[in-house]
């Protein structure tokens, strides 16, 4: 489906990713949007260089702490509110087109830590936008906006892998669209960590 935030492939969700609509969430119309058969956006597809899928599989796993999967010049960076209900791959292109400004949100649980890793590879990036929304350039800020930004990924070497606008934030942001109010009554199966979010425009 083409569409103005980009190309949409349609089809039927997995039993992991349709587990997804038990979860508590504080979104409105979710009984509505489930109702008429739309489980949501469960995978977002990213090109990047010939030759560093496992790289970013391994950047996400470091800095981030994400479970990941590696194909065929394919890196899977799997999340969600139950997890492998959502993921990002990373494709390897010949041609990657260049960088328009995408932005994917991210919620993590493990913040204060992943900052500290993102910003010992001098990661921090303050996009001068949104500033009224974070402007984060220390743990302390992090701690206090609940959230801070990078826009490129590199190896632990500093070798660039890609650029693509992330906004991480903490699973206790108020943002979030996981109700972790209801954690105790909806019981283990309700995940603290790794929801991959909305990515403004899709490849």
């Amino acid at each position: 489906v083409e569409a103005p935030l980009g190309r949409f492939r349609l089809r039927e969700g997995s039993p992991t990713e349709a587990a997804m609509v038990g979860v508590p969430t504080k979104r409105n119309q979710v009984d509505e949007t489930v109702a008429s058969g739309v489980l949501g956006i469960v995978e977002v597809e990213v090109p990047v260089e010939p030759g560093c899928a496992a790289a970013v599989a391994r950047f996400y796993r470091s800095v981030f702490g994400f479970e990941t999967e590696c194909g065929e010049g394919t890196a899977y960076v799997l999340g969600g509110p139950v997890l492998g209900s959502q993921r990002i791959a990373f494709v390897e292109t010949q041609d990657v087109p260049p960088y328009m400004g995408e932005h994917m949100c991210l919620y993590i649980d493990d913040l204060e830590g992943s900052f500290v890793r993102a910003d010992q590879r001098s990661l921090i990036y303050i996009n001068s936008r949104f500033l009224f929304v974070d402007n984060v350039l220390s743990v302390e800020e992090a701690r206090e906006a609940q959230a801070f930004r990078i826009i490129q990924a590199r190896a632990e070497d500093g070798t660039w892998l890609f650029t693509e606008e992330h906004e991480i934030r903490s699973a206790q942001n108020r943002l979030c669209p996981i109700d972790f109010s209801l954690r105790e009554t909806f019981g283990a199966a309700m995940p603290v960590a790794d929801m991959v979010g909305q990515r403004r425009a899709l490849l």
